[in-house]
């Protein structure tokens, strides 16, 4: 299982398209839409970002939606019989997105098993009372089945028992708060026109009723003030131009607008935007007034920023000569993630204003993000050929500005260098990373340099990238000490692999200094997790466990829902043969719903292979977990191995690359090793070296034991009151 790594400072986001064109564009390029024949997992994002920056009325555009949301479904689907509805619901949502609000608003949308799929969530979550997981796949189902009356009648009875109940509990004057919520949250995904007028009317009536509570009248002076708490105005015109009526939003902003109210500069905005006279310079000031009001607690800056971009989409489209209505799209689709989208606007903009500097760093930093994603799909030969587009792309520009553009070209040889990393293509990493050192030197890319030559066990080269590391200036005193506790870390590792046993230990007593260091100096929850294990590994390496075990405590207890500190705790303590302690971790990450079943299933293994190795039988929780375990990933096709129900044989013939192997080999001499077979298990773990892997926890545990030999296990608790005890090196058996 590969180790979790985190790129630092760069988004790993959706993308794709090629470079940007040179010289005028006379009319938007059209795009060469390839629709797949079948969405997965991995290729769900990249199709989806693909997919929303196509145009309403594109030609392949409801092929294309058909796929993704028949992937959505069969999502949805299994989660529903896996029990787990919070997620089944956010994928529903997801699906829901596929559709344009205007096309909703019309009620254009037919489809017969989102219906089906529809009524079961109605179904699912109508005895619980639960009205808001209710409303929205009733709204939908509705849509779908417009002539249902059956269906309208029931979400009157929803309406009004929302509006009774919050009467009853919490007063006349805010009677409407949870209607208008439930309904805000419908018509963020469906915004139909059934629920956009039920919630205009919502807004309205919530206003009146706090108006009354507080006794002001339809001329006091007072009414503004209540206005700008409500954002009535503002709320209803949003909500139109959500499904691109510009005209209707200036009406009914008209229609519960008053002198000195907040929503005096929105009217003027509409008014000039929806004159016959506008151009793009209008449109552009009217979705830069959404893209940059304050946000309220209950006016989340993503909404804003949606109807922003689709008023940016409307210029691009009225204006398709206009660099600014372009420039206006691509950035605010970069800020909600929408990197396709950003990328073929930016491209037009650079294209029609070469010259603009600020639109050439937007760019680079959108084929950033595309190249990221690539990395992170682990499309590595698609991310070889955008990363020469790139290097081409930046030559250009820092050409034609005589200076090099930002973001620097760096942080791409970076980020490739760790997708390389990830792959096991360890010359193509560490050329990457050399290749970022030469542009700017950062102890991001030194230190993984060091990484590789440690595992390479290339002490020698390792130490000299570690002191060029810690010879760089730190921009704060954070910094420094992050980075000074895994070079001293690495420094240890390197020593030992030298030699040198009494410089491992002093390396790894500064790590732990440093790491202590950072946390007196306060840092957020999940950087407290990271340092408290890396503290711990360095506690372990010189055996002093009781105090490691304190800092792994201590490392989960301050984020119990950072999935990845289990994974991290439980991989280290079954190194070192800690069975205890890893059981009561592994119990853990059981309960908790962030730790996903791919990483439980890694975690069951360990936990098995640990019990088969002290010659216990394996833990009931662990076996059932695997037991449990369906289709075709290859984590459950190792789970067959563990389980004696698939040969070492056959798994070896299904394998696809070297990550499958190296985490075969790795299992079946765990198997070997629980059977005193300790010479066949050291031949598979010099193949799990020899895939270089190096991601992966079963290639640093494989390291380990090749090294020290493979941990005894020990089925007593750590002495929490202990001294300082050897590191445990002999063999199992």
């Amino acid at each position: 299982m590969r180790i979790p790594i985190i790129i630092g400072g760069l988004l790993i986001v959706l993308g794709a398209c090629g470079p940007a064109s040179r010289g005028t564009l006379r009319h938007p390029p059209s795009q060469d839409v390839s629709v797949p024949a079948k969405i997965t997992q991995t290729s769900y994002g990249l199709n989806r970002d693909r997919y929303d920056s196509l145009p309403i009325d594109a030609e392949k555009r409801p092929v294309y939606r058909d796929r993704l949301l028949a992937y959505l479904l069969d999502r949805v689907e299994l989660l529903l019989r896996k029990g787990d509805d919070p997620e089944a619901l956010k994928t529903y949502r997801q699906g829901l997105t596929l559709y344009d609000p205007t096309e909703v608003y019309r009620g254009a949308v037919r489809h017969a098993r989102l219906a089906r799929v529809s009524a079961r969530l109605v179904a699912r979550h109508s005895p619980q009372g639960d009205e808001a997981n209710v409303l929205l796949p009733l709204c939908v189902w509705m849509t779908l089945e417009p002539d249902n009356r059956q269906l309208s009648a029931k979400f009157r009875q929803i309406s009004r028992w929302m509006q009774e109940t919050a009467r009853l509990m919490k007063g006349q004057s805010r009677m409407w708060q949870r209607t208008v919520k439930v309904f805000e949250e419908v018509v963020e995904v469906w915004p139909s026109r059934l629920v956009v007028e039920d919630l205009r009317k919502a807004y309205i009536e919530q206003r009146i009723a706090i108006a009354r509570a507080f006794h002001i009248g339809p001329t006091s002076h007072l009414r503004s003030a209540v206005s700008a708490l409500f954002q009535t105005g503002f709320k209803v015109a949003r909500m139109f131009l959500l499904v691109d009526r510009m005209g209707e939003a200036l009406k009914r902003l008209q229609e519960v607008a008053t002198d000195r109210s907040p929503d005096e500069e929105l009217g003027v905005l509409l008014e000039k935007a929806t004159a016959k006279s506008a151009g793009a310079k209008e449109l552009v000031a009217l979705a830069d007034y959404f893209a940059q009001r304050d946000q309220r607690r209950e006016d989340p800056a993503r909404r804003n920023r949606e109807v922003a971009l689709r008023v940016c989409r409307t210029a691009q489209r009225r204006f398709p000569q206009n660099a600014e209505a372009y420039w206006c799209v691509g950035r605010l689709a970069a800020t909600l993630r929408r990197t396709q989208l950003a990328v073929l606007s930016l491209e037009q903009a650079v294209s029609l204003k070469p010259g603009n500097r600020e639109y050439v760093e937007q760019l680079a930093q959108q084929y950033q993000r595309r190249l990221f994603r690539l990395i992170g799909d682990e499309k590595l030969d698609e991310a070889e050929r955008e990363l020469r587009r790139i290097e081409k792309f930046y030559k250009t520009s820092n050409s034609q500005f005589k200076r090099p553009i930002s973001p620097p070209l760096s942080r791409v040889y970076y980020a490739i260098g760790h997708g390389f990393y990830n792959a096991g293509r360890i010359a193509h990493a560490a050329r990457a990373f050399e290749k970022s050192v030469a542009i700017r030197r950062s102890p991001e890319a030194l230190v993984q340099l060091a990484t590789i030559r440690v595992k390479q066990k290339r002490p020698d080269a390792a130490l000299t990238f570690l002191d060029k590391a810690e010879k760089l200036s730190m921009p704060t005193p954070h910094a420094r000490a992050y980075w000074q506790g895994r070079i001293e870390q690495l420094r240890g590792q390197a020593l030992d692999l030298a030699g040198n046993p009494a410089g491992s230990v002093q390396a790894h007593r500064r790590a732990v200094t440093a790491w202590q260091t950072l946390q007196a100096m306060g840092l957020e929850p999940e950087d407290k997790a990271e340092a408290y294990v890396h503290e711990a590994r360095s506690l372990f390496s010189i055996g002093e466990q009781a105090k490691g075990m304190d800092a792994l405590d201590q490392g989960i207890d301050v984020l119990p829902d950072r999935k990845e500190t289990y994974a991290d705790v439980i991989a280290l303590l079954a190194t070192h043969g800690n069975m205890p302690e890893a059981l009561d971790a592994y119990h853990r990450a059981l309960g908790r719903r962030e730790v996903s079943e791919y990483l439980k299933s890694y975690c069951s293994f360990w936990i098995v292979g640990l019990a088969r190795r002290a010659g216990l039988p394996p833990d009931p929780l662990a076996m059932s977990h695997l037991s449990r375990l369906k289709g075709t990933a290859w984590y459950t096709e190792l789970a067959k191995l563990i389980n004696g129900s698939v040969s070492y044989e056959t798994l070896r013939k299904r394998a696809k690359g070297p990550s499958n192997l190296a985490e075969l080999y790795f299992y079946q001499a765990d198997l070997l090793l629980a059977r005193g077979k300790n010479e066949q298990a050291r031949e598979l773990w010099k193949k799990v070296i020899a895939t270089n892997m190096m991601a992966f926890y079963e290639f640093d545990m494989a390291a380990f034991n090749l090294r020290n030999g493979a941990a005894k296990v020990s089925t007593r608790p750590i002495d929490r009151k202990q001294g300082r005890t050897e590191p445990s090196h002999a063999t199992s058996n």
